[in-house]
Formats: C-alpha cells, structure tokens, sequence
C-alpha cells in the first residue's frame, strides 16, 4: 500500500530550509536599513560642508573670512541640538598653500554621532 503524507524527517528538513531563508532575508533587510542610514548621514555632512564652504568660496560673509573661520573652528552641537541631528559637530582648518599668494586650502570635517568623520576639501581665494 502506497504511503500517503510527509515523514516527520522531511517535515523537519523543509522546516530549516525555510527558517534559513527567513534568517537570509531578515540579515538582508537589517543591512539595507543601516546602508540607508549610513547614506542619510553622508548627504546630510555632504550638505552642511556644502553649505559653509559656499559661503566662503563666494565671499558672502559677516564680518569676513576669519569670521568665518572662527565661527567654524569647532562647533560642537548642544545636548538638545544633538536631540534632532545626526552630527555630532564639525570643524574646519585652514592652511596657506605659500606666502606670496591668498590661496587656502579648507578642510571641513562632520564628526558624525557614531564617531566616523566626514571630510570635505575645497580651495579659497582670499579676497
């Protein structure tokens, strides 16, 4: 007489092929989520560098560029700025590429909340 229904062998082995498939795809998920994460902390130090080294390449500043420079030296977010930001802070440096011309270098870096730096190098003619 012929058998009818699965073993509980089988049972149990389309019952792990399955389970690894749902682990497979859960560690897929888990790692797309932190990849987005990651990108939306990159645009978002992309875009603050953006937007201080657009002001000092084209001039558009109060009080000049070493107001500027010390308004960026180092900038560490508040307790309740941090609440909503996925920087920690920023900084920028300045070096003279030589003596004889106003030729800087500027190097702004995001200090992102889970320790990892962001740089950012732009050149600047002092006007």
């Amino acid at each position: 007489m012929p058998k009818k229904g699965f073993t509980l062998l089988e049972v149990v082995i389309a019952l792990v092929i399955i389970l690894v498939g749902i682990v497979g795809a859960q560690q897929l998920i888990n790692r797309s989520l932190k990849s987005q994460l990651t990108a939306a902390e990159k645009q978002l130090a992309a875009n603050l560098a953006a937007s201080e080294l657009a002001l000092l390449q084209v001039g558009d500043l109060d009080g000049g560029f070493d107001a500027w420079l010390e308004r960026n030296a180092v900038r560490n977010l508040t307790d309740s700025e941090r609440v909503y930001a996925l920087a920690d802070g920023w900084f920028a440096a300045v070096n003279a590429l030589s003596a004889n011309q106003d030729i800087y270098r500027v190097t702004f870096v995001v200090q992102m909340l889970d320790g990892r730096r962001e740089i950012f190098v732009t050149y600047v003619a002092r006007k």
